[in-house]
């Protein structure tokens, strides 16, 4: 519930500490009946807010549909071994000399790191079905005739490596027509 009503929270603690230094002044007891009645409400409203969020958060927990329930893969990977992965990728994309990578394994972790990791060499990491960087899908949705790997995690002695050349195709068409992926659509790539 926290982190729903963070701003209620904050809002409060403000009000609050506002209506603390303003009380230092010394006013005649005429003010200070007066002034109850803000404090007051401010106290009622701010229990209306709060309960209002907290309705609104547990009929989240009832909604299937809602983002709390959303399931799916999340992959994490430690800052040393996405590091160690991306330099072994990098390397074999520029000795075969592929433009475009992807992973076989569905990991965004790996293609965004990757990509802050070397974006200053002349290659693309790619999620095919829900890149959000839209500069690089736009890219894919031009880019003919380029050369693609894909590669399985970890990058290893073991990986399995696919190297093509998408000859008179865009990357996006080539995922769309062979794999029928989408950027968000319904199939989902790399899902075992």
């Amino acid at each position: 519930m926290f982190g729903k009503s963070r701003m209620v929270i904050f809002w409060v603690f403000l009000v609050l500490e506002l209506i603390l230094l303003f009380s230092y002044t010394e006013k005649p007891e005429e003010e200070k009946e007066v002034q109850a009645l803000p404090v007051a409400l401010l106290a009622v409203f701010s229990l209306i807010f709060l309960c209002g969020k907290f309705y609104a958060f547990s009929g989240q927990l009832k909604d299937p549909d809602s983002t709390i329930y959303k399931n799916g893969n999340i992959t994490i990977m430690a800052v040393d071994a996405l590091k160690s992965q991306a330099a072994e990728i990098v390397e074999i994309a520029e000795s075969s000399g592929a433009e475009v990578l992807v992973t076989t394994a569905y990991s965004c972790a790996m293609a965004y790191g990757s990509a802050a990791l070397y974006y200053d060499k002349p290659l693309v990491f790619y999620v095919p079905d829900k890149d959000r960087r839209v500069w690089v899908y736009e890219d894919m949705k031009n880019r003919k005739d380029a050369m693609m790997l894909l590669y399985s995690l970890p990058v290893d002695e073991n990986a399995e490596l696919t190297l093509l050349y998408l000859e008179g195709m865009t990357v996006t068409s080539f995922f769309e027509d062979n794999y029928g992926i989408v950027r968000g659509g319904e199939y989902k790539w790399g899902m075992r």
